[in-house]
């Protein structure tokens, strides 16, 4: 087959899985595994949009940055550092010419660039390997990395870079070839396009001038030719830290630009550990992993097998690979606290020098097998390919999927439709937006389509301060307000107020006409009380509606008996009912109130919870955790807790509210009330 031909076959394999892969997602908005990072690089897009495609005035859409004060100090301008944005400009480029500002443009972008990459990696492995065969398989393997699929059409500048990196590895694997100085200036300038954009990718460069100066050294290649390329490489990358040094300093920044090392010998292994339990299957499948295995295999039975009639030696490309690899090392070891929580960084730093290496063994076994050898390993190379295809599917379900414990789904699904709900309000897209307890930092403000101020962690302290600051308008999720931040600092409602809440989200202003009464100010005493249910223990165990109840006379809050949740109790008090009997309908909100006693010197780890489930699938789950309202174990605490029921229910769904002991400590409750707010009327 022609190389015409084996070029074809990659292009339409690559086309294919990027179809299978993605199509359906090419226009999801950031969500899902760090949907934070994927906000923060889509409001850099639209940031070029709106300041005339400035691409040295990067900006976000919030005025206070992370660092260096941790997001608590505002700012007049939402201008920020960051590595050389250039895969985010592109976007920007596309967003402005075509005037819609989609995340498809982001999305396809990104998808783009890593097939561009993959096919020069089909070409670098093809020359090292001088079989197409062997290159597609190389091909299949790197491309249905679960980690590399789901980056592959996402918002980090990683996939790009990335594929610069492998552009990079193609050229310089040719120079050395050909010896051909172009091929060595076209490498130093994919690899420093790489490195600008993602700093991590300064190691494959500087692995590849490493390996140039000992050849210099050794008298292998002339040093003339190589001034020009690093010198232009490292005053590029110097010129442009500068600069983003400048940004910094001047304007503060969103990203990360500092080394996170482990604190010791102890805390690596921990972290190493984590970060292995973490993402160990999705670096790479089990059965990339077997293939990897079994290819180091045959590559020491071939070694061993024709070592009287084999002179090893270490030939540059092979040398580059091992000192980038070294280098990342090097690297994951300075950042070893970001590893744990951040899958990318291994697509940053380990994924080119192991696909290289990988290739490299491909080649090997392949130049080295006979005839027969050879199409044995083929069928077993065909068969692999097939299952590795497959592979991501699962994977990628799995990470696009969200449960409770995703705060940024919940983000985004209560601030849908945010921007046409203040618009309604009149509020102006130029006002600014303080968002109390925003979770990721852009992603509330790109759904408002409107800047301002971004509350990380709403401590009173926080909360406090934020108030100070000079924003127009205040906003909020009302199922994580009670908790999250009324608990730490109740007199906010004091200084706030509410103007008007779509059921997901409250709009408030500075002072006017305030309150001290929380669910005045969350809007009750405006809603229909549709249903209300309550217990005082005093009676018999179960009543209708209520289970696993048990009562003691040992603490009450009122009369003579409580309930308690024993260590061996799981589950507390339940209530069930069904939707229609509790008249769920429009804007509904289950406010769920009592008292609670945690035993002293009792471990305590208990929420109450809400399901709802039609038939046998549960369609929404939230829970409200006791934990911080109980801090004064042996004393009585009176809890309010808030949860936002899902529009358009399912008629016959069922509702049950319960107390999950999930520490196994002794708790008591007393008082117990269960009432249902919503808009309007019944019908």
């Amino acid at each position: 087959m022609t190389k015409v031909k084996q070029n074809t076959v990659a292009i339409s394999v690559l086309l294919l899985l990027a179809l299978l892969y993605h199509w359906g997602h090419l226009n999801d908005f950031p969500s899902h595994i760090h949907a934070w990072a994927q906000a923060d690089r889509y409001a850099l897009a639209l940031g070029f949009v709106e300041n005339g495609l400035n691409l040295f005035q990067p900006q976000t859409m919030i005025y206070n940055h992370q660092f260096p004060d941790w997001w608590m100090e505002p700012s007049d301008y939402t201008i920020t550092a960051v590595d050389f944005p250039i895969h985010d400009f592109v976007p920007a480029i596309l967003m402005k010419v075509t005037g819609d500002h989609a995340p498809f443009w982001f999305r396809g972008y990104i998808l783009l660039y890593s097939l561009l990459g993959l096919f020069f990696l089909f070409r670098l492995v093809r020359s090292i390997t001088q079989s197409g065969a062997a290159a597609l398989f190389v091909l299949v393997f790197a491309a249905t990395s679960p980690l590399f699929v789901y980056y592959q059409a996402n918002f980090l500048p990683t996939i790009p870079s990335l594929a610069n990196a492998i552009i990079g590895a193609y050229f310089y694997h040719r120079y050395l070839c050909k010896g051909d100085n172009r091929m060595f200036w076209w490498s130093s300038l994919a690899f420093t396009l790489a490195a600008l954009s993602r700093t991590t990718f300064v190691i494959p460069l500087l692995a590849m001038f490493g390996v140039e100066f000992l050849r210099v050294v050794f008298s292998r290649t002339p040093w003339i030719p190589k001034v020009a390329p690093v010198g232009v490489s490292l005053l590029s990358l110097i010129a442009y830290a500068l600069y983003n040094s400048y940004l910094r300093n001047q304007y503060g920044s969103q990203f990360l630009s500092e080394l996170m090392p482990a604190e010791s010998i102890a805390n690596a292994r921990e972290l190493l550990s984590r970060t292995w339990e973490n993402w160990g299957e999705q670096y790479f499948s089990s059965l990339h992993y077997l293939c990897f295995g079994v290819l180091a295999a045959l590559v020491v039975f071939t070694l061993l097998k024709r070592w009287k009639h084999e002179t090893l030696r270490i030939s540059p490309f092979i040398g580059f690979i091992l000192i980038s690899f070294l280098g990342c090392v090097i690297f994951a070891f300075a950042m070893l606290n970001q590893f744990p929580a951040h899958d990318y960084y291994f697509l940053d730093t380990f994924y080119l020098p192991l696909v290289l290496l990988f290739a490299c063994m491909v080649a090997y076994v392949v130049q080295k097998s006979t005839l027969r050898e050879q199409r044995m390993y083929s069928l077993i190379a065909l068969a692999a390919t097939v299952m590795l295809v497959l592979v991501p599917f699962e994977s990628q379900t799995l990470r696009r999927d969200s449960g409770p414990w995703d705060r940024t789904a919940s983000v985004i699904q209560d601030f849908d439709n945010a921007d046409m709900f203040l618009d309604s309000l009149g509020i102006s897209e130029n006002a600014k937006i303080l968002v109390l307890d925003a979770v990721a930092p852009n992603l509330p403000f790109l759904l408002m389509k409107r800047k301002g101020y971004a509350l990380m962690k709403p401590t009173r302290e926080n909360l406090e301060q934020a108030l100070l600051w000079d924003y127009d308008y205040a906003v909020f999720q009302n199922s994580y307000f009670v908790d999250r931040i009324f608990r730490n600092y109740p007199q906010l409602i004091e200084k706030l107020n509410v103007i008007a809440s779509n059921g997901r989200i409250t709009a408030c202003r500075k002072g006017g006409e305030t309150t001290t009464d929380l669910m005045q100010f969350l809007g009750f005493s405006d809603k229909q009380l549709r249903f209300n249910v309550s217990r005082g223990f005093e009676g018999k165990q179960d009543a209708f509606g209520w289970s696993n109840v048990k009562l003691t006379d040992k603490h009450s809050f009122s009369g003579q008996y409580a309930g308690v949740v024993a260590p061996e109790m799981e589950y507390g008090w339940t209530y069930r009912a069904d939707c229609a009997d509790m008249k769920v309908s429009g804007n509904a909100a289950l406010v769920v109130s009592g008292f609670f006693l945690s035993a002293a010197d009792s471990p305590f780890e208990a929420e109450v919870v809400l399901s709802i489930q039609d038939g046998n699938n549960t369609i929404h789950y939230h829970s409200f955790s006791l934990k911080e309202w109980l801090q004064d174990s042996g004393h009585w605490a009176e809890v309010p807790m808030v949860f936002v029921l899902p529009e358009a229910l399912p008629a016959h769904c069922k509702i049950a509210v319960y107390l999950w002991n999930r520490g196994r400590g002794e708790l008591y409750y007393d008082d117990i009330s269960i009432s249902l707010y919503a808009d309007g009327h019944i019908d």
